[in-house]
């Protein structure tokens, strides 16, 4: 047994002794070649003058360093471009006032808003016209104006504004406030007035009809319809009462 012991000893120091000196030979060949190379690299290093031997180590020492900015930045997961704070996002849009009608004051709201200004003066009064229809942002007033209102045309000639809208279909369990549609002409008037430059007066349009209400009319119709319906004989029963005999 301890010869059996003794063999396996053996053989595992000639192992090691194999080992040791095949590291020892490759360590040498590496030592060679890296002495070849720094001789090589130096002795053209020396050949270079004194402006050119600064550059090359300042281009050296910079190659070192962004190797191990990279690494570091690979070690924590973190993006290596991303050394500079975020640029803040510029703001470039204009502060504008709006004037919206208040069901609890005679006088318009008066609120302003950050938009980006169109260049077109049409497309920038139909802009102003849905602010005033959309309402406040802080209050309830979207009742004064139950409809969505969309604009179809509008003019501008020698300082008069002319916005002609299209009557949508009012929705019949929307509550209308009494005098909206006066106080909606006296806030988009003060509004186009406030934001479009030479305009000194706005005359609103209902399909091309002036001086015609927009919506109130249309509240009427339906109020007069209801009155008719509730009137109209035929809605009535007209079978006597059942009298048992």
């Amino acid at each position: 047994m301890k010869t059996f012991f003794s063999r396996i000893r053996d053989k595992i120091k000639s192992l090691c002794k194999r080992i040791k000196i095949v590291l020892s030979a490759k360590t040498a060949r590496a030592e060679a070649f890296i002495q070849l190379k720094y001789n090589k690299y130096k002795a053209r290093y020396d050949a270079l003058d004194k402006r050119r031997q600064n550059r090359v180590l300042v281009l050296t020492l910079s190659s070192i360093f962004l190797a191990d900015y990279l690494m570091i930045c690979f070690l924590v997961g973190r993006n290596p471009i991303n050394i500079f704070p975020s640029i803040p996002v510029l703001d470039m849009r204009d502060e504008i006032t709006v004037y919206l009608p208040s069901p609890d004051t005679v006088e318009p709201l008066k609120e302003t808003r950050k938009v980006q200004k169109n260049d077109d003066k049409i497309e920038y009064i139909k802009r102003l016209t849905r602010f005033v229809i959309e309402g406040s942002y802080f209050e309830n007033t979207r009742a004064m104006t139950p409809i969505d209102g969309n604009v179809r045309n509008v003019w501008i000639y020698e300082g008069t504004c002319v916005v002609d809208m299209r009557l949508d279909t009012l929705d019949p369990e929307a509550p209308l406030v009494a005098g909206s549609e006066i106080k909606f002409r006296e806030a988009l008037k003060k509004t186009i007035i406030a934001n479009i430059k030479g305009v000194t007066n706005v005359i609103v349009l209902e399909n091309g009809i002036p001086e015609k209400d927009i919506w109130e009319s249309a509240a009427a119709d339906k109020e007069w319809r209801k009155n008719q319906d509730d009137q109209d004989p035929s809605n009535t029963s007209t079978a006597g009462p059942d009298i048992d005999r």
